[in-house]
């Protein structure tokens, strides 16, 4: 017979020891006994029999003395809830075990089950234990082990398939292509084949095949031979998350563009929805330059980019991402060998070097119609067309059905619409004041604004500086993308002559031409090979 010590009774019953001898001398517990020891009362140690107990205080008592059996078992290829099952049915039958060793006393081992398993139930009512469960349990562990355990019902054919092999490769065949039929439609072939060839007793139900195709295909199989490397490579390929936080301030900026959801009137008296490009920090998102124009092109991301970089408090960085859009793969922009073209300055200009090289940039393009490469400036462009676009009352909406009633109305008044300055006067004061101000929730961010985030961390890496004045000779757009010749009146761009004593040693030779949007009386020469020729003036009228 098990005794137990006074003060762990009192643990088991929640009372005190005070009260727990009290009640063991008042004869409540049974037989108590004595044993010599150094606590006690005159050196003894009061032990109580576990069988006095309540049943309850029983019961826990053996739950936690339970020594599950140990099993050398490996039980990795189950699921948890087979782990979790076989580990509960273990501890009952070691409760057992315990309770029938400890409380038979000269009674019969059924007496004994029985009141266990009342016990149990009394303490777990949603166990559903029977005497006859206990002793299947028993035998199933003595002769099987714990997987002997598992509840098999439902489950014995687990694993096994009744779709013969050769149907079951059709129907991967036809299932897993880009036609992206259905299960029913491929099952149906699969028996009208079956049909032809005088098998259709040996197809299963339709239910089999799903079975089958549930445990052999996984979700990204699926997306990969239904749907293409593309769908693949957005939906499911694994991917390499770049840490923001050990990125510094103004070592990346990334390039994008967005269209606005306003309409606008552009310098021709167009209606036009205009576009915001922009370059943001990839460390703090904030945004360091943005243009307005009509259409994202060279120019536009030119705009953003001098912004930026003739800024002194935001610098040149070290790397620039990029869309793989013509407008940021042009050679102007990216410089020769990053992306192939069909732009004639590419294909004439073998030894010109760009914007990147003369500034020392690395570039890395987004893969192309890959959203995720450039996913920290698109999550923004949703928060500039939920904050920017719908405060203006020619707000068009960014697809059909979100469209206002009176859109087409808002696209014929023009007298109340915006012009491209007015604006961009309006995109920066919610850049500068809101977007950039704006408390972010990013992991790295520890909910600081993108130019606290800048202010706090600028000092991590010093800022690039390039003289401003060639920083505007390198950010000057090319004159429509492509060579001119030089001929004995001088250079004709845009239907207007320019020419300066320079261009003399030039004449019949091909040259590049840049300029400055804002001042059309010169344009800015260079030879093929990227050396400068001369600020050429405009030839005077008449």
């Amino acid at each position: 017979m098990k005794y137990l010590p006074v003060d762990e009774v009192a643990a088991l019953l929640g009372i005190s020891e005070r009260a727990v001898r009290k009640n063991a001398e008042e004869g409540k517990y049974g037989e108590i006994r004595y044993e010599e020891g150094n606590r006690g009362r005159g050196g003894r140690v009061m032990l109580i029999p576990l069988s006095g107990l309540p049943a309850p205080a029983r019961v826990s008592y053996l739950k936690r003395m339970v020594d599950t059996p140990e099993t050398t078992d490996d039980l990795s290829d189950l699921t948890q809830d087979e782990r979790d099952e076989i580990g509960r049915k273990k501890a009952v039958l070691a409760a057992w075990w315990a309770y029938r060793s400890e409380a038979r006393g000269g009674r019969s081992l059924r007496e004994v089950d029985r009141e266990f398993v009342a016990m149990w139930q009394a303490q777990h009512p949603e166990a559903r234990l029977s005497v006859p469960t206990l002793h299947r349990w028993d035998k199933a562990y003595r002769e099987g082990g714990p997987r002997a355990l598992l509840d098999r019902r439902g489950r014995a054919r687990a694993g096994e398939t009744s779709v013969p092999d050769d149907l079951w490769q059709l129907y991967k065949d036809l299932y897993l292509s880009e036609h992206r039929r259905t299960h029913m439609q491929c099952y149906q072939f699969v028996r009208d084949y079956a049909f032809i060839n005088k098998r259709l007793h040996e197809v299963p139900s339709e239910s089999a095949f799903r079975r089958r195709a549930e445990r052999e295909f996984d979700k990204a199989t699926l997306i990969f031979l239904r749907e293409g490397e593309k769908a693949w490579q957005s939906l499911a390929a694994p991917y390499l998350e770049m840490d923001r936080a050990g990125v510094a301030p103004g070592a990346i900026y990334v390039f994008d563009h967005f269209q606005l959801d306003i309409a606008a009137v552009d310098e021709d008296g167009r209606v036009i929805r205009p576009w915001l490009s922009v370059a943001m920090d990839y460390r703090t998102r904030l945004y360091v330059g943005w243009a307005v124009t009509n259409r994202p092109c060279t120019d536009s991301t030119m705009a953003a980019a001098g912004m930026a970089f003739m800024n002194p408090e935001r610098g040149v960085p070290d790397i620039i991402k990029l869309d793989n859009g013509r407008e940021y793969t042009s050679y102007a922009f990216a410089g020769r060998g990053h992306r192939k073209a069909s732009h004639k300055l590419v294909h004439d200009e073998a030894y010109i070097r760009s914007l990147v090289a003369h500034l020392q940039l690395t570039v890395i393009f987004t893969t192309p119609e890959h959203p995720q490469g450039k996913g920290e400036v698109e999550r923004s462009f949703r928060t500039v067309h939920e904050e920017f676009c719908k405060s203006f009352l020619s707000y068009l909406g960014n697809r059909p059905e979100h469209r206002p009633e009176n859109a087409e109305a808002i696209r014929k008044d023009k007298s109340k619409l915006l012009t491209l300055p007015e604006v961009h006067k309006w995109v920066s004061e919610y850049i500068v004041n809101v977007h950039n101000e704006r408390p972010h929730q990013g992991r790295d961010m520890n909910g600081l604004s993108p130019r606290q985030v800048w202010d706090a961390e600028i000092h991590r890496r010093p800022v690039r500086y390039v003289d401003r004045d060639v920083l505007k000779l390198l950010l000057m757009p090319y004159a429509e993308g492509r060579l001119y010749t030089v001929q004995r009146g001088g250079i004709k761009v845009w239907g207007r002559y320019y020419w300066s004593e320079a261009l003399y040693r030039l004449l019949g030779e091909k040259v590049m031409v840049r300029y400055d949007q804002a001042d059309a009386s010169r344009i800015y020469v260079f030879r093929p090979d990227g050396s400068f020729v001369d600020a050429v003036p405009a030839k005077a009228l008449g």
